[in-house]
């Protein structure tokens, strides 16, 4: 038998994107699922489009939940504790999944059947409809078990996204879901908390489209001067826990990032907030710190000469 799906849909103020959301799992020529969008409190009508698409199907086969905002975290949190079947897909409400999506996700629950997450490869649709396909170190015909899953998050891009995955619903829930209240690196917190925990089971065929041209994606709202979730929250957990073998994995990840994020907010305009950022980096992390105040005070030439280097060398 076919794997019972539920689509988990964190929608706020996507009015313009979410009917393009729902058609592309309409579409999927699978009908074992349900799907559950939750209204994070939109203001801009969002949730009258799902109610008027609702009415066109079978009562329950798109279930509208409506909460006060309370941020992309607890939005998932919800759809996932209301999903009626064990296996939860989640997507963003301004992605898009590709034809083919959820029967490749059938195919990997049922062929590995004891792991708690899945993700298929993704691409990235840019301003004027540029195309990026994120890199992977795998072959283009892998499918399979990626025992250490830590290690090629930190070499690939196209690893795992919020929109590309399938959760065990109670094993998400055991481990706390989604951090609430954060909003910008939440989801990096809990793939690396799984990385952690466990194993992923992994097929490299692009099946979902990122979108980051559209507005209000937490992604780009770099005005906040916090830290990332996921960056607090493990560079404290490194100081506590010497003894888990993954550490230095996630120790590597971390150390990466840092420098990668302070290079972006620098090329995008926001120096300021790096060199704020590099300070909390040097405190918590010295070998982490001092490269993290090189990048930080870099002239932008310099850092986007070796940006270019670097898309050169992988392209």
């Amino acid at each position: 038998m076919s794997t019972a799906f539920s689509i988990v849909i964190p929608l706020y103020n996507k009015k313009s994107h979410i009917k393009d959301t729902l058609d592309s799992v309409l579409v999927q020529d699978y009908d074992n699922c349900e799907i559950v969008v939750v209204n994070d409190g939109s203001q801009d009508g969002s949730e009258e489009i799902v109610e008027a698409i609702a009415n066109e199907y079978p009562a329950g086969k798109i279930r509208l939940i409506n909460q006060e905002n309370g941020g992309v975290s607890v939005a998932r949190n919800t759809g996932i504790k209301h999903a009626k079947h064990a296996m939860v897909c989640l997507l963003d409400a301004d992605d898009e999944w590709k034809c083919g999506y959820l029967k490749e996700m059938d195919s990997l629950v049922r062929d590995f059947p004891d792991y708690k997450i899945y993700s298929v490869r993704h691409e990235i649709k840019e301003q004027g409809d540029k195309i990026i396909f994120p890199a992977v170190d795998l072959p283009d015909d892998f499918r399979g078990v990626i025992p250490k899953f830590i290690p090629l998050y930190t070499s690939s891009d196209g690893i795992i996204h919020s929109s590309a995955v399938c959760l065990n619903r109670d094993y998400c829930l055991e481990l706390g879901g989604f951090p609430a209240g954060q909003k910008l690196g939440e989801d990096v917190y809990l793939w690396l908390l799984y990385g952690m925990n466990t194993q992923l089971v992994f097929s490299n065929k692009i099946l979902m489209r990122y979108s980051r041209v559209t507005e209000n994606r937490s992604d780009v709202r770099v005005e906040k001067m916090d830290l990332p979730y996921y960056f607090r929250y493990f560079f404290e957990k490194l100081k506590e826990d010497t003894c888990n073998p993954n550490d230095k994995d996630l120790l590597t990840y971390m150390r990466k990032n840092a420098w990668l994020h302070l290079a972006g907010l620098k090329l995008g305009g926001n120096g300021h907030i790096a060199k704020q950022h590099a300070k909390e980096f040097l405190q918590k992390d010295t070998v982490t710190g001092i490269p993290a105040y090189l990048i930080a005070y870099f002239p932008n030439f310099i850092l986007s000469g070796i940006k270019t280097l670097r898309d050169r060398l992988r392209s």
